[in-house]
């Protein structure tokens, strides 16, 4: 058994939000096959497949390694959440318009463990809970991004609408304050098509005990977003803050979260790791454009 990694798993999904509550923390792991990422793919483990409806390569464009330079990053996304009485986001769950998808260049297949983050892209006096290798439990199906929400039925069949594929979440631990453990939390949701990443990350699917407020976005990928968040842990009643970046490259969602006691970390903190994270994905051979 794997010490408890925090009080408050921040378990985001997008940028946004996934979060889950739990008394003295835990990896939000699941037994190896019971939350695949696989597609297209069986019987081959942390495969992700090619994007479904792939269009025609724009002119100049080679998919994968060797693109061309990517155009200019848009700074933010036209966020769909509104704002309640306390000024805390409640997100739609938008449906996709699957006939009419906009032609997109062919994406390439993802294999899960070539887009393991490295230390280097990590705050000092934090520690992979993997030990930074691929364990199969990290993958993330529709049911655990679906999880902790109103209604998660509705959530999971809103995520097959809009072509949720899979993906993989990876956690570091860091240093405690004020009882409270701080995480960095990297995911990398993986849909059959950029419109459907689009769509998540406009109007991420979100847990319900969460408050997330608007950020300003720092300019990563093609589109990106940012919010502040802040919860209690359920059980223990101590309160965390943090921020979340989430941006696309293609048909791929990166988030990156850090939270801690309150006050702790920065947005621009997390913007740092986020760069990082970007960086390493494009080592990776998959496209940012």
């Amino acid at each position: 058994m794997r010490p408890s990694r925090s009080p408050l798993l921040v378990a985001l999904a997008a940028g946004l939000a996934l979060l889950a509550a739990c008394s003295g923390g835990n990896n939000n792991k699941h037994p190896a096959g019971t939350s695949s990422a696989t597609s297209g793919a069986a019987g081959t483990p942390g495969v992700v497949a090619t994007a479904q409806g792939s269009g025609t390569p724009r002119p100049g464009q080679t998919p994968g390694v060797g693109q061309p330079p990517a155009p200019p990053p848009i700074p933010s996304v036209a966020s769909a959440g509104t704002p309640g009485a306390n000024g805390c986001l409640t997100f739609p769950l938008l449906p996709l318009d699957t006939a009419n998808l906009p032609t997109q260049p062919p994406r390439p297949a993802i294999q899960l463990p070539q887009l393991t983050v490295p230390q280097s892209a990590i705050l000092p006096g934090f520690k992979a809970d993997d030990g930074g290798q691929y364990n199969p439990q990290e993958q993330r199906s529709v049911t655990d991004i679906a999880s902790g929400t109103v209604n998660p039925q509705a959530a999971v069949e809103h995520l097959q609408q809009i072509g949720y594929l899979g993906g993989r979440q990876q956690g570091f631990t860091g240093p405690q304050a004020n009882g409270a453990i701080a995480t960095i939390t990297v995911q990398h949701l993986i849909f059959s098509s950029d419109a459907g990443a689009s769509n998540f990350l406009r109007a991420p699917v979100i847990g319900s005990f969460a408050c997330v407020k608007q950020a300003v976005a720092p300019q990563i990928g093609q589109e990106t977003n940012a919010f502040s968040y802040s919860a209690t842990a359920a059980r223990s009643s101590t309160p965390f803050e943090g921020y979340s970046v989430a941006w696309r490259c293609g048909r791929v969602l990166i988030n990156v979260t850090l939270a801690g006691a309150p006050g702790q970390y920065t947005l621009a903190q997390t913007v740092q790791v986020a760069q990082k994270v970007q960086a390493a994905f494009l080592q990776s051979g998959q496209p940012c454009s």
